[in-house]
């Protein structure tokens, strides 16, 4: 009884390497069509049929595949300066225009952007930074005060360092 129960472990293992030796095997006898893709994408994750010859049935199917989408090509643009701000809206603007050497796909070919005014208190102003101070439980101080502005807004008036 033993004798038998050894012999068939044995042949498991025998099986087994042969079994793993039979994958490598099949794998490269196998044809791999081409890599599909979901909802009409033209890369990333998707799945391809796998044929391959017969003892290797077991890898034949559908099999998940994957392609590099490559980056889309670089629209580039120069800006121009802002605009001065419009006291009617407090708002200033600027526009981009598209580079000549960027691909002609890109659109829009002018784009503008807009954004709030800084004027009259909400701009911070502030004296120029002190020197650091004394050393205390290992970290110094320096500090400049504000001298124009929101101090809700305007922060940054103490700076700490190690020493």
């Amino acid at each position: 009884m033993q004798l038998q129960l050894f012999v068939a472990v044995c042949l498991c293992v025998v099986l087994n390497e042969v079994s793993a030796g039979n994958k490598k095997k099949c794998k490269k006898q196998c044809e791999i069509g081409q890599c599909t893709f979901p909802d009409g994408a033209s890369c990333g994750r998707g799945s391809a049929i796998w044929t391959c010859p017969v003892g290797c049935e077991n890898f034949t199917g559908k099999k998940p595949c994957r392609s590099k989408c490559k980056a889309s090509p670089k629209c580039k643009y120069s800006k121009s300066r802002w605009s001065d701000c419009d006291e009617s809206t407090g708002l200033k603007t600027r526009v981009s225009s598209l580079r000549p050497n960027s691909p002609e796909t890109c659109t829009p070919k002018q784009k503008s952007e807009t954004k709030k005014c800084r004027t009259g208190s909400k701009r911070c102003v502030y004296t120029a930074w002190s020197t650091f101070g004394e050393c205390t439980n290992n970290k110094k101080e320096k500090t400049r005060s504000l001298t124009s502005g929101d101090s809700r807004i305007c922060i940054k008036t103490r700076k700490y360092a190690s020493c």
